[in-house]
C-alpha cells in the first residue's frame, strides 16, 4: 500500500480509478460472448456482432516479471501510431503533473497495478473503458472508444466492482470507494468501520442502500451489503 507516502498520482486514483473499473464492468457486459480482433496499426478493434470501434493501446502487462510497459516504449510501437494518441498524451500529462510513472518506460506491478493505471488513463481521456486482450505471457491494455455512459451499472454489481477494485490497487481503498459512490449520486455517512451510502433516483419506489464494512486494523474492505428500502406509498387524493 502506498498510503505511507502518497504521491500526486494517488489523488487521481481516488478521483477516477473505481469509475474506470465500473466502465470496464459495463463494457464486459456489453461484449460478453463476442469474439474480438484488433489492428493496432489501424487503431481499430472489432467485436463480432457489435461492430468496429477506435482503440488506443496503453501498454502491455508481462506476467512473468509482473511489469507494465508503456505502449510508446514498445519496440513494435513504430507501426502502432494510430493507436498511440492516448499513451503519448498521458506521458505529457504526467510530465505536467509530476507523475513520474507516466514518463517511465516500465513500471513494476509491485508499485502500481497496471489495471489501476489503465483505469486512470481511461478516465482522464473522456471515460474510455478498458479492454484486456490476452496474449501468450501477458496482456494488451486497450481503451475502446465505445459508448458505455448510456448503460446503467446494475445496483447488484456495486459489490463486485468495489471488492474487485481492491485487488487491483495499492492505494487506500476507502477514499476511492467513497468518492466513486459520491460521483454516482449517493449520500454518505461514515463511521470507524463502515460507510453507509444511500441514493434515491427520480421516479423510483425505493432507496438504494449500500453498507461498506471496513476492517479496522487493515483498512481493507471486508464486505458490501446491498438492499433496497421501499418508500411509503402515497395516500390517495380524496375524491
Amino acid at each position: 500500500m502506498r498510503a505511507a507516502n502518497p504521491s500526486p498520482y494517488d489523488a487521481a486514483v481516488v478521483e477516477h480509478a473505481v469509475m474506470g473499473a465500473a466502465r470496464q464492468r459495463m463494457l464486459e457486459g456489453l461484449v460478453h460472448g463476442c469474439k474480438w480482433t484488433a489492428s493496432l496499426e489501424a487503431g481499430l478493434i472489432t467485436f463480432g456482432g457489435l461492430g468496429e470501434y477506435r482503440v488506443q493501446v496503453i501498454g502491455t502487462w508481462g506476467y512473468a516479471d509482473d511489469t507494465f510497459e508503456w505502449a510508446w516504449s514498445n519496440p513494435a510501437a513504430a507501426g502502432w501510431e494510430p493507436s498511440l494518441e492516448v499513451a503519448r498524451h498521458a506521458r505529457e500529462l504526467g510530465r505536467q503533473r509530476d507523475w513520474g510513472l507516466f514518463d517511465r518506460e516500465r513500471v513494476a506491478g509491485a508499485w502500481v497495478n497496471p489495471l489501476e493505471l489503465a483505469y486512470v488513463c481511461g478516465e482522464l481521456h473522456g471515460g474510455l473503458p478498458l479492454h484486456v486482450g490476452g496474449y501468450d505471457g501477458g496482456s494488451f491494455l486497450m481503451l475502446v472508444d465505445i459508448p458505455v455512459d448510456g448503460l446503467k451499472l446494475p445496483f447488484a454489481a456495486l459489490s463486485g466492482v468495489l471488492l474487485g477494485f481492491q485487488e487491483r490497487t495499492l492505494t487506500q481503498v476507502r477514499p476511492c470507494a467513497e468518492r466513486f459512490l459520491e460521483r454516482l449520486g449517493y449520500s454518505l455517512e461514515r463511521g470507524p468501520t463502515h460507510t453507509d451510502a444511500r441514493r434515491h433516483q427520480t421516479g423510483a419506489s425505493h432507496i438504494e442502500r449500500a453498507r461498506l464494512r471496513w476492517c479496522f486494523a487493515s483498512g481493507r474492505l471486508d464486505r458490501v451489503e446491498l438492499d433496497r428500502i421501499p418508500l411509503p406509498a402515497r395516500a390517495a387524493l380524496p375524491a
